[in-house]
C-alpha cells in the first residue's frame, strides 16, 4: 500500500472512530423530562441549559404564556378545544377569539397526521438517563447474568 493510500485510510478511520464517539455521547445523553398529555415521556435529547428538549423549552418559556398543553398529541388537541369552549360559556372569551383559536386548533389536529412525536419504547417510566436503545428489562436482564 502507498504512503498515500495509507494516510488516507488512517485519516478515514480516524475520522470514523470520532462520529462513533460522538454518536455514542448523543446516545448517552439525559432526555427531555416532558411527559405529553397521553402519559409517555418525550424521547429527545435534553438542552444543556435544562430538564427539556429544544422543542419543549420552546414550549414551556415561550411568550406570553399559553394556557394551552404543548398541542403534541391528539389529547392536547381535545383538551384545548374544552378549554375553549368553556371560555366561550363562562363568557371568558369572545366569538371572534374563539374562532381564531378554534381554527388553529383544527389545523393543529390535521398536522398530526405529517408530525411523529413517539419517543423511543424504553422512555416509560421516569427515567432520566438511559443509553439510547436499551430498554430497563434488558439492563436488569444483564445485571442477573453478570452476578
Amino acid at each position: 500500500m502507498s504512503k498515500v493510500a495509507s494516510a488516507t485510510f488512517r485519516s478515514l478511520l480516524a475520522a470514523s472512530l470520532e462520529r462513533s464517539e460522538r454518536t455514542e455521547r448523543a446516545r448517552q445523553a439525559v432526555r427531555c423530562q416532558q411527559v405529553k398529555t397521553d402519559g409517555v415521556r418525550c424521547g429527545s435529547p435534553a438542552m444543556r441549559s435544562g430538564p427539556f428538549c429544544y422543542f419543549h423549552e420552546r414550549m414551556v418559556n415561550r411568550m406570553p404564556p399559553s394556557q394551552f398543553p404543548p398541542l403534541e398529541d391528539a389529547n392536547a388537541i381535545q383538551c384545548a378545544i374544552m378549554q375553549v369552549l368553556d371560555g366561550v360559556a363562562a363568557g371568558r372569551m369572545d366569538r371572534p377569539t374563539a374562532n381564531t383559536l378554534l381554527y388553529g386548533l383544527q389545523t393543529a389536529s390535521a398536522n398530526l397526521k405529517k408530525v411523529r412525536f413517539e419517543p423511543p419504547s424504553y422512555l416509560e417510566g421516569p427515567v432520566t438517563r438511559m443509553p439510547y436503545g436499551a430498554s430497563p428489562e434488558r439492563e436488569t436482564a444483564t445485571e442477573e447474568v453478570a452476578s
